[in-house]
């Protein structure tokens, strides 16, 4: 199973859910880098590679400038950006620091560039969850206190174990071919230095 088809799963059990009280602009949860699997680092290569030239020109500019921030707190850093070498106290600092700024592929009216390719944890985002063995992935928006529905909204049934055990596969297989996890700045970045098409996944 391709990364996009696994991805779609998630997509899937969100539109067959009540809809969320947020709606299509509101970027809260667009800002600060975090860490992004093999698999979803796939998924935003391909973006990528979708996108128009001026956008995607865009998008690489502001990856680099977040690349080039990481790189002041540790100039090692180096690709394909690898996450876990920066280890987890040092990320912690470089994800405070840049907490508040905005997404490399979030555009200037705050829309997604990458919305078809976005990792999946922006598409758990908005949502509790509730997973095939009873356990309840909480809703991570970072502004939900101000929508009331939030509160009222039960958790969404997802199996989880089965996505994630697809994904697994797919990070292996994207280790072996020498791209680990990272963030999204890195998966742009590394797929810019490239300079040539990745497969689709």
């Amino acid at each position: 199973m391709k990364v996009l088809a696994v991805l779609r799963v998630i997509d899937a059990a969100f539109a067959a859910a009540p809809p969320v009280p947020c709606r299509a602009g509101c970027a809260a949860c667009c800002h600060g880098p975090f860490d992004i699997s093999p698999a979803d680092a796939k998924a935003v290569e391909a973006g990528m590679e979708a996108l128009d030239s001026a956008t995607r020109g865009q998008v690489v500019t502001r990856a680099r400038e977040e690349i080039a921030a990481f790189q002041h707190t540790r100039p090692d850093w180096q690709a394909p950006y690898d996450v876990e070498s920066l280890g987890e106290a040092d990320f912690d600092i470089i994800a405070h620091l840049r907490a508040d700024e905005p997404c490399p592929a979030l555009s200037d009216t705050g829309g997604c560039t990458l919305y078809q390719h976005r990792p999946s944890t922006c598409r758990l985002m908005g949502r509790p969850w509730l997973t095939a063995d009873g356990g309840l992935l909480a809703n991570a928006c970072p502004i939900q206190e101000e929508f009331p529905g939030y509160a009222a909204m039960p958790p969404t049934p997802i199996d989880l174990e089965m996505i994630e055990s697809a994904l697994d596969e797919i990070d292996a297989l994207q280790r072996r071919q020498g791209s680990p996890g990272t963030t999204i700045a890195g998966a742009i970045v590394r797929w810019a230095g490239r300079g040539t098409e990745s497969p689709r996944p």
